[in-house]
């Protein structure tokens, strides 16, 4: 896509796709940390219930920074955007590998639970954006640059026609012309 602008219909689009992918992810990874902390407790104790309340609200925080990156990006060019989620994929890793440092020194969770949550809420959550893209209605082409192609295909025709007319008539063939364009044979 050129630097120009998204068209209105274009920007709605992609904002409700990715509201729709930010709030499947929210809620997967409430529900890990929810569920996984109940069934943490009920099987393996207080610390994989926070295994599991921490690897889900890590992972949650990951994907809605995803989401949150690409909101913040969605006006920007195709080299802007990537830009941004770069950007955003380092400060992720970055802030990862602190409170990994941070969490490294506690033992009051399960580290197990923890990492398997985490890789649910990750992993499902690249799910989740993929499928809320994939059924999301984005137009390929937008009504702007349509109007465009339209634009150059009228003229092209106009000129293809001017030509034949203007080889018919070279010719002496007026009839031949429209037949011509039209593919038929003489």
């Amino acid at each position: 896509m050129s630097h120009r602008e998204l068209d209105q219909a274009t920007q709605e689009s992609l904002g409700k796709v990715l509201r729709r992918a930010g709030l499947w992810c929210g809620a997967l990874g409430l529900a890990v940390a929810v569920l996984g902390g109940v069934l943490g407790l009920v099987l393996g104790g207080q610390s994989a219930m926070w295994g599991a309340i921490l690897g889900g609200g890590v992972g949650l925080i990951f994907s809605l920074i995803t989401v949150a990156l690409a909101m913040g990006g969605q006006n920007l060019n195709i080299i802007g955007l990537s830009g941004v989620m770069l950007g955003g994929w380092f400060g992720k890793m970055l802030l990862v590998a602190i409170g990994m440092y941070f969490l490294a020194q506690h033992d009051f969770y399960n580290r197990v639970v923890f990492f398997v949550a985490l890789i649910i809420v990750v992993l499902g959550g690249a799910t989740l954006d993929a499928m809320a893209v994939q059924r999301g209605r984005i137009p390929y082409v937008t009504p702007t640059r349509l109007r465009e192609i339209q634009a150059e295909g009228e003229k092209g025709i106009a000129e293809a026609r001017a030509r034949a007319n203007a080889e018919a008539e070279l010719r002496g063939d007026e009839a031949a012309t429209e037949a011509e364009l039209r593919g038929d044979e003489k």
